[in-house]
């Protein structure tokens, strides 16, 4: 089933962890990407739209919003001619029950409870914006009965705190009712089936999108950079936060250079486990992140120019993994269908007979307890996806 077609938006953050780290401590990936439309566009926003033409404002280029429900699939075949790569294999899952076609949500792998969990987002029919928990172990979605959570969002940033151990949510797009609003910059953590506002008197600015993973080598969470918009204002940022203990800190200052302020909100961010840094990629950039410095590696065979990618570190393979995406040289209409891998400062493209659709923005991040990674929903321009798949 696929869901309504909906106006282009930001994404937001998916989350691995790692047996290899102590209490398997997490890892943030997918993290997301980010989707937002063109700051020039804003004054197109009227008050009286529902969110989906709100957002309609802002517009990246090339991406064009679908216009109905998702087509039967139309998969690109892989040329006989190419090596298929042997690591690992895709599986889609078949299942009754699983989350709604959404767009904007955040997923992460719990390490204490072990489970994935996939919070909020903008659901079909109806593009109503959620504050739904659900959460995915063993092969089986269940929804998470809470009685608190944080209000309904989308493209907030989540991953998890391997330290303090509990998943950590902040920001995203605000609303009234299905009305966007603006962007918060509340903090929430999730424990043990429960959500608690934990939000700090110094935090970092409103925002959406900003990629966020757990830095296993020096002990915190990171949140780069992001986007701030409210009905009559609008910024990016390229700014670093890390989060540790219940405080944020601003670590902008102990780097002398960072990726670019106009891509972070389109950019995903993991931590590498086998290299040992947080890598960050967006718009064709890849950069690392350790002891609290930007640099930039000798990333390899990567073509620039793709954006709004599922990424997370797969513990399997020992390698950072990327899906989908947007380019103007992918097939379809601009939305990939690619395989990446990440490893000693190299990118290298995997070929396989199947794999999901083409998808930009899609949740992905690893399972260690089930032993693959997990790709959950994206869009594919035509609507809302709700497809479950593994890789392992």
């Amino acid at each position: 089933m696929r869901g309504d077609a909906r106006p282009e938006r930001l994404s937001h953050n998916c989350v691995g962890v790692h047996r290899d780290e102590v209490r398997l401590l997490g890892q943030r990936g997918t993290s997301a990407a980010a989707e937002i439309r063109r700051v020039s566009a804003i004054s197109r926003i009227s008050s009286q739209s529902v969110v989906g033409l709100a957002i309609l404002a802002l517009v990246v280029p090339g991406f064009i919003v679908g216009s109905g429900l998702a087509a039967a699939h139309s998969y690109q075949s892989i040329p006989a001619s190419v090596p298929l790569s042997p690591a690992a294999n895709w599986t889609q899952l078949s299942l009754t029950i699983h989350p709604p076609p959404c767009y904007g949500q955040s997923m992460v792998y719990d390490g204490k409870d072990g489970a994935v969990i996939l919070f909020g987002g903008i659901c079909s029919p109806g593009n109503v914006p959620s504050n739904s928990t659900w959460s995915f172990a063993g092969g089986v979605w269940k929804i998470v009965a809470t009685t608190v959570a944080p209000p309904p969002r989308e493209s907030a940033s989540m991953a998890y705190d391997a330290k303090d151990g509990y998943v950590l949510l902040f920001g995203g797009f605000s609303f009234k009712g299905t009305t966007w609003t603006g962007s918060y910059n509340d903090t929430w953590k999730f424990a043990g089936g429960t959500w608690t506002n934990i939000t700090p008197a110094v935090s970092p600015s409103p925002r959406v999108a900003g990629p966020m993973t757990y830095d296993a080598k020096d002990g915190y969470v990171v949140l780069f950079g992001g986007a701030q918009y409210f009905p009559s204002s609008s910024a990016v940022f390229n700014d670093t936060w890390a989060f540790s203990a219940g405080g944020w800190t601003n670590l902008t200052a102990g780097s002398s250079r960072a990726p670019s302020a106009s891509y972070s909100r389109l950019g995903s961010m993991t931590f590498d486990s086998h290299d040992r840094y947080v890598l960050y990629y967006s718009w064709g950039q890849t950069w690392k992140f350790v002891a609290g410095r930007w640099t930039v590696p000798s990333a390899n065979g990567r073509p620039a120019g793709t954006d709004f990618v599922g990424l997370t570190f797969d513990t399997a393979i020992r390698q950072v993994l990327e899906y989908g995406g947007q380019n103007s040289h992918c097939a379809g209409g601009g939305v990939c269908r690619q395989t990446w891998a990440y490893a000693n400062g190299a990118w290298s493209h995997l070929f396989y007979s199947t794999s999901p659709p083409p998808l930009a923005l899609p949740q992905f991040c690893y399972d260690p307890r089930d032993g693959y990674a997990v790709l959950f929903g994206g869009d594919n321009r035509s609507g809302y996806w709700d497809e479950t798949w593994t890789y392992g």
